[in-house]
């Protein structure tokens, strides 16, 4: 049981890591397409509009969260009353 946890609680931060390297090269791609503005000016930079298609994993990740902490209250109250 202690190690499904461990396995999730993982997946999780393993998320959150991909999605702050996600931002970050965001971030990255936003300053070159404005400096590469700055030196050919056509325009308002823009990027094309992202689908966010992985939105249904943030809904699992935050129901796997919901999960974990209903089993650390499960426990808790177990081990409380033994």
């Amino acid at each position: 049981m202690a190690l499904g946890v461990a396995l999730e609680g993982v997946e999780i931060a393993h998320a959150v890591v991909a999605w702050r390297k996600r931002k970050r090269r965001e971030k990255r791609e936003g300053i070159a397409l404005q400096e590469l503005a700055d030196i050919f000016p056509s325009g308002e930079a823009r990027r094309e509009t992202e689908l966010h298609s992985d939105e249904p994993k943030w809904i699992k990740l935050l129901l796997r969260i919901g999960i974990i902490l209903v089993v650390i209250g499960v426990v808790g109250e177990w081990r409380f009353w033994r």
